[in-house]
């Protein structure tokens, strides 16, 4: 193929602009219909949950570890090994904020009738929300909190404290995390005291369903903010009919990438919505070159043909 004639480039980018308008577009509407439709792997960042990084010894095997998932009712496919085969480090992903605190509320309110009668607790308010808290009002003879604590013999409570008025307490348990860890533990090494094989927790994060929210939807604003203020750099930088078009072929490049990602079943995650924004930048460098040289061949060549101007550019 012969890439210059007379000096100039052989290739015809303005004139293959409606296949390649037509071929984007479709592009672009199959990448929306997939993410709305198939919709994204949503990570723990976006949707909540608990991402526990354990270190087995001696280093196990992943089937090991999803054997002991799909016993704990966890699913197999939320543990990814990190490191070498036999470097027996994993990274659990728990998606569900409430796993774990299967019995609490039931335990609690048994327990609270059965003390001071069915009628005492009036309301109960139950949040999962990193650690669990179990909210209650009650009517009746004022008890302190010493008399409550008393009779509750669950384990995996941590505090009992006043909450907005006199007839309110909040029951405080454990993080979630812990209580994920403690059944890994149990799950993997067992109640064995003499058992050979352990389980050491590297690193736990949680995210409450309500951050997760937030922040899924400030990651898309924070995209859609930098594309509406590329459209207003583009304008003052060149001119206001140079913007549309810069921020549209940004639009595509990030629209398709997600349609990608979103089909491959990739997780989206914080990570994402940087490695989105990046891609942002990388490619609105480019467009400023090509426009830049566009602005420039213009004033020099203003009576050549716009689209073999465009081509040269």
């Amino acid at each position: 193929m012969q890439f210059k004639k007379d000096g100039r480039w052989a290739i015809d980018f303005v004139g293959k602009r409606k296949f390649a308008a037509i071929t984007s577009f479709i592009m672009v509407i199959v990448s929306l219909g997939i993410f709305f439709v198939v919709q994204p792997n949503w990570g723990i960042d976006f949707t909540g949950g608990t991402e526990i990084q354990i270190e087995t010894a001696p280093a196990a095997d992943i089937a090991e570890i999803r054997d002991t998932l799909n016993d704990l009712e966890l699913g197999s496919d939320a543990v990814q090994q990190v490191g070498p085969d036999d470097s027996g480090e994993f990274v659990i992903r728990i998606q569900d904020p409430a796993y774990g605190t299967e019995g609490m509320q039931e335990q609690l309110e048994k327990e609270l009738a059965d003390q001071f009668g069915g009628e005492w607790v009036q309301e109960l308010d139950f949040d999962a929300q990193v650690q669990v808290t179990i909210t209650f009002r009650y009517e009746g003879e004022k008890r302190s909190i010493e008399e409550i604590e008393a009779g509750l013999t669950d384990s995996r409570i941590k505090t009992v404290q006043k909450g907005m008025d006199e007839n309110t307490l909040v029951v405080k348990y454990q993080d979630t995390g812990k209580l994920i860890e403690a059944r890994l533990h149990e799950g993997y090494v067992g109640s064995a005291s003499d058992s050979e094989k352990s389980l050491t927790v590297v690193d736990a994060q949680q995210v409450g369903p309500k951050v997760g929210g937030e922040l899924r939807q400030q990651g898309f604003l924070a995209i859609v903010a930098t594309l509406a203020l590329i459209l207003v750099y583009v304008a003052f930088r060149f001119e206001l009919a140079f913007a549309p078009g810069a921020v549209l072929a940004l639009f595509h490049d990030v629209t398709i990438v997600i349609g990608i990602f979103t089909l491959t079943g990739h997780e989206f995650n914080l990570s994402m919505i940087g490695a989105l924004l990046t891609i942002i930048g990388y490619s609105l460098n480019d467009t400023i070159v090509i426009y830049d040289r566009i602005r420039e061949n213009m004033s020099k060549y203003r009576r050549v043909d716009t689209e073999l101007l465009i081509n040269d550019s």
